[in-house]
């Protein structure tokens, strides 16, 4: 499945559904900058692996949430400095 992509809040989610070797649909994502080039340089890279979805859009779906909520506590961290 292809990586999705969702401009959050001035960040671009990328997030890949991965098969494991067992059957089952973890994720990967990545949150750069809007307007960044995919120069190695992300805000934050994560994989998750302990969760498990059975089907790869909800894998994606799971992705994209739990990077919205990491978008968020950055922001929050940013205005309190």
């Amino acid at each position: 499945m292809e990586t999705r992509t969702l401009d959050y809040r001035g960040f671009r989610l990328l997030v890949t559904p991965v098969m494991d070797h067992e059957g089952q649909w973890e994720y990967s994502y990545r949150i750069q900058r809007a307007g960044q080039q995919a120069d190695g340089r992300d805000v934050v890279l994560r994989r998750r692996t302990v969760n498990f979805h059975s089907t790869a859009e909800a894998a994606c779906m799971a992705g994209i949430e739990l990077a919205k909520v990491e978008v968020d506590n950055l922001r929050a961290l940013e205005q309190a400095v």
